[in-house]
Formats: structure tokens, C-alpha cells, sequence
């Protein structure tokens, strides 16, 4: 979830960080299982997957030009999206693969 909010807004207190940090954990296992459920579900790999494939994280991203950078900043965003599912389920990974592959059989 997206949150632009400061989780404490005094470092040296120690009940901020505390809340704060509890607050963060329960916020990372809902992502956690938002994520699972979408790994889950045929649809949700195969938008996962159509995310990943238009991040280019498997395409060359240097062009000889600014350019780059912009392919750089999109391949980012898919090697992180990847890490997040292989950490969470590393067997869905596979499957979108597999999904991939049948669709390029079919």
C-alpha cells in the first residue's frame, strides 16, 4: 500500500518507533497476502506476468541515449515486482512461466 505519511516523527521517542514499527509489520503481511492471493489465482499471475514482460526486465535496456534511463527505471520496477513474488511464493514464479509457455504453444 502506498503511504506517503512518516511512520514516527520522533526518532528519540521510543513508543513512536515502537508503534511504528509494529504498525509496518502488520502493513508488510498485508502485501504479503494481498500478494498471495493474487499469486493464487490464474488471473492474477497473468497480470503479474503481463506487468513483468512490460517492465523489460529480459530485454536489453541500453539504447546509446537517454533513453536508457528511462528503460533502466521500468526494468527496475520488474526485478522488484519478481523479488517480491519469489520471496512470497518462489513455485508461482513457475507457474507464470508455464502459463507463458502454453500461450506461446497455443
Amino acid at each position: 500500500m502506498i503511504n506517503n505519511k512518516p511512520l514516527v516523527r520522533d526518532s528519540a521517542d521510543e513508543k513512536q518507533v515502537k508503534d511504528a514499527t509494529a504498525r509496518k509489520k502488520l502493513q508488510d503481511d498485508q502485501d504479503d497476502k494481498d500478494l498471495k492471493f493474487l499469486l493464487n489465482t490464474p488471473q492474477g499471475l497473468r497480470v503479474l506476468w503481463g506487468l513483468i514482460a512490460k517492465c523489460g526486465i529480459y530485454e536489453p535496456s541500453f539504447t546509446g541515449g537517454s533513453e536508457t534511463f528511462y528503460k533502466e527505471g521500468k526494468r527496475a520496477i520488474g526485478l522488484e515486482l519478481r523479488k517480491e513474488i519469489l520471496a512470497c511464493d518462489p513455485d508461482a514464479y513457475i507457474k507464470m512461466i508455464n502459463i507463458l509457455n502454453k500461450k506461446k504453444d497455443s
